[in-house]
């Protein structure tokens, strides 16, 4: 994600940094689902390629190349994959159709605002259980047009993606095992505490939704909405222990909704803080400075800790990137310790990360700077 927050002033809110938890606390409840309008939208939505494949996490075009081994793919399907993407377009803000207007202050180093709502067609898919009831709603958003194209693309393909949605039997039990663990109520007054920590204070409902994957050897997931999607393999996945990852993603949408003005001052002063993050870096690695680290250090270690300490392993990366693994691990101990304190995620905190973002480049910078021996 490319950053272009604008850098004006940061006034200093010292009241926050020692007031208790808000009194308006954020409540969150968190259900599994599965959904054959879902797993059937996101199935075609991969296989389509649309927009560099970005939003299916499908990033080497995994989809498309098991369909072709399994189905074939002609020059026909190219066309109609070229229509499915122009209507795509559509109805996806700030491609379509204008973004929303967040106010005067920008994102900074943390996920969008914006981003919770710019697909307008997913979340018709992923809130329906069926395809007929998918589709009546697409057709109130969509014209005439392209209604009828949708239509039609679903049923060209129905008998190939059929095979797929068949094999993701499996999901239904899935789904049922872990609606049990997520009734813990403990789990929900946590993530309220973290909302709070953010300074969230609207109530949030969350859907889990399992989709089908080529089986590869990890799986992927995101949040769109108030829906975390996973796309896994129903046989190669079906035994994973995923409660850590769907409240990684969680802190994402949360983050996403921390007032922006907070937004802009914490990635200020963290950029103040840690002058080696430069715009080149920035254009490089975006939300991976400082949004992935966060969601890896609350919804992943801290959860696991609380949770789950068995499954925790210090030793081990705990995200496919060196610098998010290993700024997770030793940001930990203030995020934690913040927690504890029932203090506010503040400009405070981002100073204090700062600090360790650019001890972490030193540390590093030294270390590239020593002969080979």
């Amino acid at each position: 994600m490319k950053n272009n927050f604008i850098k004006l002033p940061v006034v200093l809110l010292f009241s926050l940094l020692l007031l208790p938890t808000i009194s308006n606390a954020s409540s969150i409840s968190i259900s599994a689902r599965y959904s054959e309008a879902a797993n059937t939208f996101l199935i075609m939505d991969c296989l389509s390629g649309w927009w560099n494949r970005t939003f299916c996490q499908d990033k080497g075009g995994e989809v498309q190349e098991y369909w072709t081994k399994k189905f074939g793919l002609i020059a026909e399907d190219q066309i109609l994959f070229k229509k499915y993407d122009d209507i795509r377009k559509r109805y996806y803000k700030g491609l379509g159709v204008a973004k929303d207007d967040i106010g005067p202050y920008a994102d900074g180093l943390f996920a969008k605002k914006s981003g919770i709502t710019e697909d307008l067609l997913a979340p018709l898919f992923y809130s329906s259980n069926n395809l007929q009831e998918a589709l009546a709603k697409v057709k109130k958003l969509v014209s005439d047009d392209d209604f009828i194209f949708l239509q039609s693309f679903y049923e060209h393909y129905k008998t190939k993606y059929q095979v797929l949605l068949d094999e993701s039997t499996p999901f239904k039990k899935k789904v049922q095992e872990l609606n049990k663990k997520l009734q813990n109520k403990k789990y929900n007054n946590f993530f309220s505490q973290i909302a709070n920590y953010y300074q969230v204070s609207e109530n949030m409902k969350y859907e889990v939704l399992y989709t089908w994957f080529p089986p590869m050897e990890s799986d992927s997931s995101s949040p769109t909405n108030n829906f975390l999607i996973f796309q896994q393999n129903p046989i190669k996945h079906i035994n994973s222990k995923d409660e850590d990852i769907i409240f990684h993603e969680i802190i994402h949408t949360l983050s996403a909704r921390q007032p922006q003005k907070q937004k802009e001052e914490i990635s200020k002063i963290f950029l103040d803080a840690c002058p080696s993050v430069n715009n080149k870096s920035l254009d490089l690695y975006g939300g991976r400075i400082l949004e992935e680290p966060m969601a890896v250090t609350i919804g992943q270690i801290l959860f696991l800790k609380k949770f789950f300490p068995e499954r925790l392993k210090w030793n081990s990366q705990l995200y496919n990137n060196p610098w998010i693994s290993s700024f997770a691990k030793l940001i930990n101990p203030i995020i934690e310790k913040e927690l504890d304190q029932k203090l506010y995620f503040s400009v405070e905190t981002g100073k204090k990360l700062g600090s360790l973002c650019s001890e972490l480049f030193s540390a590093a910078n030294f270390m590239n700077a020593q002969p080979n021996k």
